[in-house]
């Protein structure tokens, strides 16, 4: 796109053929600050330049290639638009540094942005806003004086669930000693014998031969 004719239109009228920085008149501005969409002259563009490109782009008539977006900003812009809102918030006569680093400028150099995203068919859709939903159909659905009654109902006839979070414990078999003492043996009861029961030693018979074993000498 040869951006030079509708440029060229733009820079003929009466107020982009003054300066916008100093104020001087110049019969074909040949530079401009396409942030703030302004015409301006050749010192004023060196100075603009200092500033950086992320707080003035420069660009040339004549030596500079355009965008559409950058024509755009010019057609949104022009000196007159600008010259009356730097002078309705007061910073038209502050030193550059500090006009361009004003939040009322950088303001400005974003409506110059939207404006010109607006004829490039560049604007943001409309977002639907998310409506939220209700969260109790049943008392929303009775009138005021029954909504007592209602949210009884709904009590009544959900189910109650019970869920128990405690574990039931769980019972352990242990093996547990007896701490008697085993009884290998029945004890058997001995009564001592009484005088009457006490008699006399029985005779016992025994052989000569067996006699004499029990007398043999170990």
């Amino acid at each position: 796109m040869d951006a030079k004719p509708f440029l060229s239109e733009l820079q003929r009228q009466p107020e982009n053929k003054v300066c916008f920085e100093c104020g001087k008149r110049n019969p074909n501005p040949d530079w401009a600050s396409v942030t703030y969409g302004v015409w301006i002259c050749v010192e004023c563009a060196g100075k603009h330049r200092s500033l950086g490109t992320h707080m003035s782009f420069v660009q040339s008539l004549s030596l500079d290639k355009w965008t559409e977006a950058n024509i755009a900003k010019m057609k949104v812009g022009g000196n007159s638009k600008a010259m009356k809102y730097f002078q309705s918030r007061g910073i038209d006569k502050l030193e550059i540094h500090q006009k361009y680093s004003n939040s009322f400028a950088k303001q400005y150099a974003q409506q110059i942005t939207a404006d010109s995203n607006k004829i490039l068919g560049k604007n943001s859709p409309n977002i639907p806003q998310k409506t939220q939903e209700p969260t109790n159909t049943v008392i929303k659905s009775v009138s005021s004086g029954n909504i007592d009654k209602a949210a009884t109902i709904k009590r009544e006839n959900t189910p109650e669930v019970i869920i128990d979070h405690q574990p039931k414990p769980i019972p352990i078999q242990t093996q547990t000693q007896s701490t008697s003492t085993p009884n290998f043996a029945a004890k058997k009861s001995f009564k001592r014998p009484t005088k009457n029961q006490r008699g006399k030693p029985k005779a016992v018979a025994i052989s000569v031969e067996d006699f004499d074993d029990a007398l043999e000498p170990l």
